[in-house]
């Protein structure tokens, strides 16, 4: 998903209709449910909360965080991303619709007042931004002391950041210039955040891209493979909590 600025035209046009294909398939719905796994812990949803998600894309995560009771702020810059989470909003539940909407806008602008929500996350965002360091500090503006500002990427180490790399060889693919963080280039970014508590990262996806069917017990597998050491992580998570 876009976070911020990128090109005067829309990038991810071309994709934005069959963006979430990725997730019919048993590769995709394994990698969605670990992720989902690792940012349920890191973001503990409660339900009432107001999260904003920079870089909603589709939707995905707002949706589904919704469906817990969380009420949700996307921003996206994307219009054709922006028109296919409408579109999925537009088939959810009167429940659903009362919890999400999805406006324009830029990471590194994001419209809205200091200390607006109590989490703030991005989810595959910043591998597309020129200017991440920017977008995480806009993040940081409009959470809430006390909250927590969280960020999933995909690893730049290991298997699946080799994946997207070659895959971002191709021109035209969405993933052309995409940037993929090592953990400590993660760590990084939040380094002189005022008032920053102790991050946490958690690790998870260590089934490697090869394997097109993988078990549906996603705890025994990432367990089995991280104790094995037969990958290393595909996916990160970075939590950290602004201090009261």
């Amino acid at each position: 998903m876009a976070a911020g600025e990128r090109s005067s035209s829309d990038p991810f046009a071309p994709f934005a209709e069959s963006y979430d294909a990725w997730y019919s398939t048993p590769l995709g719905a394994y990698a969605d449910r670990v992720e989902k796994a690792l940012l349920r812990q890191a973001l503990d949803p409660l339900p009432g909360e107001e999260f904003l998600e920079v870089g909603s894309g589709t939707g995905h995560q707002a949706l589904w965080l919704a469906a817990q009771g969380v009420r949700v702020v996307g921003v996206e810059p994307s219009e054709a991303m922006r028109r296919v989470a409408e579109d999925k909003l537009a088939r959810a539940s009167a429940e659903i619709r009362e919890r999400v909407r999805f406006l324009a806008g830029v990471g590194e602008r994001l419209p809205f007042p200091e200390a607006e929500f109590s989490a703030v996350y991005a989810v595959t965002a910043l591998e597309f931004v020129a200017d991440p360091s920017a977008v995480v500090r806009e993040m940081w503006r409009v959470l809430v002391p006390g909250g927590r500002l969280v960020v999933g990427a995909i690893a730049g180490e290991g298997a699946w950041g080799e994946l997207y790399r070659e895959k971002g060889r191709d021109p035209e693919s969405v993933y052309h210039g995409a940037r993929f963080y090592t953990e400590e280039e993660l760590r990084a970014l939040i380094r002189d955040l005022p008032g920053a508590g102790r991050p946490a990262v958690l690790r998870g996806l260590y089934v490697s891209p090869s394997v097109r069917e993988p078990a549906g017990r996603v705890c025994l597998d990432e367990l089995e493979a991280q104790a094995e050491g037969r990958e290393r992580p595909g996916f990160l998570v970075l939590r950290v909590e602004k201090m009261r």
